[in-house]
């Protein structure tokens, strides 16, 4: 769980996101250019970088003086969780081949049907980002996996089985409503959360997909 955690803080961040879809869409490009096209210095995007591929999303590529930089493959990757967001990101940016090459297309992916459509990037980069943030803390993950188990709880019982005060599982329990991934009914008294039968944010669903596999598979831990 400490991996989902540590992953999706590093790429929640919409001017990370900004610097892999300009990598998509020039794989083996050098960190300078890199810099120039997104309008940051050459050490600021070198250090963001790095951090990326720690977590394994990008190979770096020593030439002389120039690193390249490009996206890993999927099928290199032995993290389920890295290969899986990768090919996300890449079915996100798409192509032109793809038909989804405009912030209004990829819009389409991230949005709620009704949601107004944009056409500026930046507004898509964060939207990727607050999806990402569902997972960017322990206790959401365990919230989310105890109710993977036990279909229906209401908080007082989701806190004593996760060691949560009152105020911190309302807070979280807030903040995965809002992205949609728990919803609340009314069961015998007391009300009751239980996982979103299913995202209606399309690029959320298949994140979602991914951690819960993940999860599914985790020890049990607080």
């Amino acid at each position: 769980m400490d991996f989902i955690v540590s992953f999706c803080r590093i790429l929640a961040n919409p001017f990370r996101l900004r610097l892999l879809r300009e990598v998509h869409d020039d794989p083996e490009i050098i960190v300078s250019d890199l810099a120039k096209r997104v309008g940051a210095l050459d050490f600021v995007v070198s250090a963001h970088v790095r951090a990326m591929a720690k977590m394994g999303l990008l190979d770096l590529t020593p030439s002389g003086r120039y690193v390249h930089v490009q996206l890993r493959s999927p099928k290199t990757l032995s993290s389920s969780l890295v290969g899986g967001v990768v090919d996300l990101l890449g079915k996100t940016f798409g192509s032109e081949k793809a038909g989804n090459p405009t912030p209004c297309k990829v819009w389409d992916w991230l949005a709620d049907p009704d949601a107004e459509r944009t056409g500026d990037w930046n507004a898509v980069f964060k939207r990727i980002a607050y999806c990402l943030t569902a997972y960017t803390h322990l206790r959401r993950l365990l919230i989310l996996r105890y109710l993977a188990q036990q279909p229906r709880a209401d908080e007082e019982t989701i806190r004593d089985k996760i060691g949560m005060s009152p105020s911190a599982v309302s807070r979280q329990l807030l903040k995965l409503r809002r992205r949609g991934l728990v919803e609340c009914v009314r069961g015998e008294g007391a009300q009751q959360w239980q996982l979103a039968p299913r995202p209606t944010v399309r690029f959320q669903q298949e994140l979602h997909r991914i951690v819960m596999a993940l999860l599914a598979s985790s020890p049990s831990q607080k």
